[in-house]
């Protein structure tokens, strides 16, 4: 059995998107960027890079595996609001969730050593 374009029906793939994963054919894959389809070619470039702000909060998320308060800012600054791009989303999901996994590990683990070291 054989994989079908994602856009020709009943056409056989040539391959696959390196970028979406999407099976292409031979008219669907893009000469410019290799390995792309049509599709993730036609998008701007600016919404396939990261911005500096989601890398930033990755960061400060990573960091705040060391220091509790680095993660209520990597937290703050993964909510906030206005638009998220395509290529920010994951990113922001990733630092806002690490976030919330270190302060509930903080909480966990000083709650844990004050339970052992009764004032």
């Amino acid at each position: 059995m054989t994989a079908s374009c994602s856009l020709h029906a009943g056409v056989e793939a040539t391959g696959a998107c390196s970028r979406c994963g999407r099976f292409v054919c031979g008219a669907c894959s893009d000469v410019v960027r290799d390995g792309w389809c049509v599709t993730c070619a036609s998008r701007p470039a600016a919404r396939l890079e990261t911005s500096p702000h989601a890398r930033a909060t990755l960061t400060l998320s990573l960091l705040g595996v060391a220091l509790p308060v680095l993660s209520v800012v990597a937290w703050r600054r993964s909510t906030r609001a206005g638009p998220i791009s395509e290529a920010d989303a994951p990113l922001l999901q990733g630092a806002r969730w690490l976030a919330i996994a270190t302060l509930i590990g903080w909480v966990i683990a000083t709650s844990a050593w004050l339970l052992q070291n009764p004032a």
